[in-house]
């Protein structure tokens, strides 16, 4: 009888697990408590031991599928016996999983940003904080030329009341005198 490995659940607010990669291949003989899978969620990577003795038998998930908590995603057989293939459960995504830091997740979903459009310089392509807030600069840049009409104003005038007071010389307005204690206080 074929025995189902299950998608553990590591963490206390995990939903799902990410496979990472397989150590063992179909028809590779298992013992229990022997590793045969490595398990990423947004913390941690760990491996999965075999519930029995066995031989992998089948395969549902393959490396990068985030598959939900106490879905099968793969199955265990005795020695010489066969198994009916068994199709992937419905609700597994067939999507790859965004790699982020979790401070990462927490800035793209505070923004409203979807982690899939963002670029990734950590290790292994992993966003990071800082690609978030990248992105998030690029973004604020994109609207503002927007709202300028996407082309600089002669003279760099600023296209808003607000931008023109914000950028306004005091300075050369003042004596001499009262120029170089300015510079001074905005230091």
């Amino acid at each position: 009888m074929a025995i189902p490995i299950i998608m553990p659940k590591f963490e206390m607010a995990q939903e799902s697990g990410t496979i990472a990669r397989w150590l063992k291949q179909v028809g590779d003989p298992v013992s229990k408590g022997e590793a045969i899978l490595e398990v990423e969620t947004d913390k941690i990577t760990m491996e999965v031991e075999s519930p029995a003795d066995g031989v992998l038998a089948q395969v549902l998930a393959e490396p990068g599928t985030r598959v939900p908590i106490g879905q099968p995603i793969a199955y265990l057989a005795a020695a010489g016996e066969t198994i009916a293939p068994t199709p992937s459960p419905a609700n597994v995504p067939a999507e790859r999983a965004v790699k982020a830091t979790p401070i990462a997740q927490k800035l793209a979903a505070e923004h409203g940003i979807d982690l899939s459009q963002v670029p990734g310089t950590g290790r292994d392509g992993q966003i990071t904080r800082q690609d978030v807030e990248a992105f998030i600069a690029r973004q604020r840049q994109a609207g503002q030329a927007d709202r300028c009409g996407g082309a600089a104003r002669a003279g760099g005038a600023p296209a808003h009341p607000a931008e023109r007071h914000a950028t306004h010389d005091r300075a050369a307005d003042e004596p001499e005198h009262a120029r170089s204690s300015t510079v001074q206080r905005q230091r």
